[in-house]
Parts: structure tokens; sequence; C-alpha cells
């Protein structure tokens, strides 16, 4: 573990909150936490006959009548309905009608579902997709140690809330995009999606969230920075977005979030150059996990001093 438990909470607080805080606690086991999320915000919806949002038409019955019939055929509803059923509690807040329009549809990609109706539906469909991507990195990490799955999960959560945070909360007026999707040439043409991208109209700024247990190694006896693929993945973003782009100013950085241990041993290696490609400047950084707040006020400092 890298990330303290504490600090994961207050992560988890953040994604399923609009502000930086929540008064709710959790504990660790998040995937439970969520199930009990989403049945309790389920349930206090379909009181309110806020559950499924639907959009009435009329149609002409089997006796060629008019009649007024709702419509609830949107990825929204159909998320909700599929998340329930996983969780085994979604037969109690949907009827028949609601069900069979339901299971006519697929959602190709649920992270990208709008949030729509009131607060607490927002935040019902925040949990919805939340449970589903914590459940793709228990499948992902499957055959793993409990260790390695802590490190993946705590990656995730660091990318996930910096991203967010980059969106909704940053303080600089520039343009801020969480994790979107550019496709490489060729014919298998690989999808990048670099986990930040901050830019206004002189700078672009790509930012690789990452947390690692070893972040070092030694080359002629010189302390460096342990993983060339993460440095390869970042220079292929740059190229990539700056080709979209064309901004005068264009850097890469790789932020790795560490613990007190991994600082004192090598926070030499703060800033350091790690460029591979001399017009695709980029550069390490590390933030020490002392809380969810001081990450997010090193992360303002550092763009800070960047741009």
């Amino acid at each position: 573990m890298v990330i303290s438990i504490e600090t994961q909470k207050e992560m988890y607080r953040y994604l399923l909150s609009d502000k930086k805080t929540n008064i709710r606690n959790i504990d660790s086991n998040i995937q439970e936490f969520l199930r009990l999320t989403i049945k309790e915000l389920a349930k206090k919806l379909y009181l309110r006959t806020e559950l499924y949002i639907g959009k009435v038409q009329l149609q002409l019955d089997e006796n060629n009548k008019v009649v007024r019939k709702k419509n609830y055929k949107c990825d929204s509803n159909k998320l909700i309905y599929d998340t329930l059923h996983e969780i085994k509690n979604g037969t109690d807040f949907a009827n028949k009608d609601i069900e069979k329009q339901l299971q006519e549809i697929d959602i190709d990609d649920y992270e990208s579902i709008p949030e729509s109706g009131t607060a607490d539906r927002k935040k019902l469909i925040k949990s919805c997709i939340l449970y589903y991507q914590h459940k793709e990195i228990t499948e992902v990490s499957k055959g793993k140690s409990t260790e390695e799955y802590d490190i993946i999960k705590e990656s995730w959560l660091a990318e996930q809330c910096l991203g967010k945070y980059s969106i909704n909360d940053l303080d600089y007026e520039l343009k801020a995009k969480s994790q979107p999707k550019y496709y490489g040439g060729g014919k298998y043409a690989q999808v990048l999606k670099p986990d930040i991208q901050l830019y206004d109209k002189d700078n672009l700024l790509i930012i690789d969230v990452k947390v690692y247990k070893n972040i070092h190694t030694y080359s002629h006896g010189q302390l460096k920075y342990g993983s060339n693929a993460n440095r390869f993945q970042v220079n292929s973003y740059i190229g990539k977005c700056s080709d979209k782009y064309h901004r005068d100013n264009v850097q890469g950085v790789i932020l790795h979030i560490v613990n007190s241990d991994i600082m004192n041993k090598y926070g030499e290696l703060q800033g350091a150059d790690i460029t591979i490609e001399n017009d695709r400047p980029m550069k390490l950084w590390l933030i020490e996990d002392k809380g969810l707040d001081y990450i997010f006020r090193e992360y303002d400092r550092l763009i800070e001093n960047i741009l």
C-alpha cells in the first residue's frame, strides 16, 4: 500500500460528492460501501418517483385508442437498472414495462453516460459508474497478489480524483480533459488515453498519474526513474496531442503519488528531466500522500510552477 486507507476514503468521498469532503464515513471495503450507497440512493429516489426518468409519448393501444405511455429507453436508466440487478436489488424498483424496455438496449460505454436528474440521481449515476470501474479493477487483478491489487486500485483512485479536480476545481484559467481518447495511426490503431490534459491558447500539459511501490533504478551508479515504458507512453501522448492542438509550450509530466518512505528515499528525483525527444519535454514529479487536501494543494503548486 502506498496511499493510506484514510486518504483512499477521502478520495472515494470526493468522487461521490460535488464537494471535496462529505459527511458520510466509509470503511476500507469499497465495493460493499458502493453497494450500500447505490441501494440507499435507489430506494430514496424510487419513493420520490425520481429513479427512472421517462418521456411521455402518445401511442395507439390494441383498441386503436390514443394513450399516454412513457419511454424509459435511455443510457442512465439502463446503467441504474443493470447495476441494481448486479447487486441483486433490481426488481424492487422497476415495473414490468420498465424492465421490458430496458432489457432491449445495451450500453456501449458506461463511463461516458452523463449525469442527469436531481442531485441524488446524479450521485447514484456516479456511484454506479464507480461500482463497475471498481469491478473491472478486481477482474484485472485476478491472479495477482493483494499488494499488486492494492497498487492498481490506488493508481486508479489517484487518476480519477486528479482528473475530476482538474476539470472542476483547478484555479487556473485552463481547459481540462480527463482521459480523452485519441487513436494512433496504422492498421491496428492504438487507443491513446492520457490521464489529464490541460491547455489554453499557448500551453499544453499532458499529465500521467501513477502509484508505484518502486519508482527508481540505478544506471552507472546514478539514481534514475525506473520506468522507460511510462516515458515512451507519455512521449506518444505528447506527440499525438501536439499534432491536434498546436501549442507553443507543450510539456509532459509523469506524476507519482508516493508515501513518506518513497519520498524520503527518492525525493531527489523530484523534477527530474526524463525527456526522450527534445521537442517533447517531460519531467517527473512526486507528491507525498499527506491527505487529499494536501495532494490537491501540491498539484495546484505543481501546475503553477510548470505554467
